[in-house]
């Protein structure tokens, strides 16, 4: 888990640190949908980032608990599987928010 500097002792800095990264959040919620994922489905769903990217987003939400692999795919762990709700709830609320609006 990543610890923010400012404020080690901190939990909720230091989970945002991590699930802020760069597309973590979005294989949270890519994974969750689908109950499980390829490597190949992953970056099909994320044509704009590349294969080592998605692989470093995946080791990193693996070496946290939040993702497991087996059989050559991704599902989420028991903490990702409580993840996923909130992630959920943040997508909904990004979309009815900032989505429809013009910036």
């Amino acid at each position: 888990m990543v610890v923010d500097p400012q404020f080690p002792k901190c939990p909720i800095r230091n989970v945002l640190a991590r699930i802020c990264e760069p597309d973590l959040l979005w294989i949270v919620h890519i994974v969750g949908k689908k109950d499980s994922a390829t490597l190949e489905e992953l970056l099909q769903e994320m044509e704009d980032r590349t294969q080592k990217e998605v692989e470093t987003a995946l080791c990193e939400l693996m070496t946290d608990g939040i993702i497991e692999l087996s059989a050559k795919s991704f599902s989420l762990a028991d903490r990702g599987l409580s993840l996923f709700p909130l992630a959920e709830e943040l997508a909904y609320w990004c979309e009815q928010n900032f989505c429809s609006k013009q910036f």
